[in-house]
């Protein structure tokens, strides 16, 4: 949890300083990082609208907390529905996934609107004119371990589990990654450790 959970938090509360009331939406909720910015979004007061992908993965994000979710594959009025849920625009943006519909989100954001996102999305999102654009890495020390310890405690974090292996089967586990599309953790247990 430290990487993914100190990239979602650190988005959250650093970078896009959400605060109770404010309505977000997290683009690429239903991966690693996403299902727990929604928890930790939640926490904060917030109300989320969330693109995930695919059925299942529309699913899990409902599971998190999400208040709206869409496919962010297959919906092709994705601004649309962030300005049902948000009639002035959204107030931020978090941007864990890149591309056309990351514009459509961005389409939604209300004027001086904020986004975030952690270095590496691809394509990274182009400034705009009247939005507030950030990326940021996470940062770990002793104090953000300390905020995410406490965020996890408030949150009762939920870290949903795909699969479970033995440690004797960790090559299953690796070949379950190379394959893709998991949505949650792969757990490999050790026993009589």
């Amino acid at each position: 949890i430290a990487t993914t959970g100190l990239t979602a938090l650190q988005g959250i509360d650093d970078a896009l300083t959400l605060r109770a009331g404010e309505t977000i939406i997290i683009h690429g909720a239903s991966g690693g990082v996403g299902t727990l910015a929604v928890q930790f979004a939640k926490l904060r007061g917030a109300r989320v609208f969330a693109t995930a992908s695919g059925i299942e993965g529309v699913e899990l994000v409902r599971e998190m907390g999400a208040d709206a979710v869409v496919d962010g594959k297959r919906v092709v009025d994705i601004d649309n529905r962030a300005r049902a849920f948000a009639p002035k625009g959204v107030d931020t943006v978090l941007a864990l996934a890149g591309g056309d519909a990351l514009g459509q989100c961005l389409d939604a954001l209300r004027p001086n609107g904020k986004v975030a996102h952690p270095n590496g999305i691809e394509p990274a999102p182009r400034k705009r004119r009247g939005i507030t654009l950030t990326r940021y890495d996470a940062v770990a020390g002793v104090r953000e371990f300390e905020h995410l310890n406490d965020a996890v405690q408030a949150a009762k974090l939920k870290v949903p589990i795909a699969e479970r292996y033995s440690l004797a089967d960790a090559h299953k586990a690796h070949l379950r990654l190379e394959a893709g599309k998991v949505l949650g953790k792969i757990v490999l247990t050790v026993h009589g450790a």
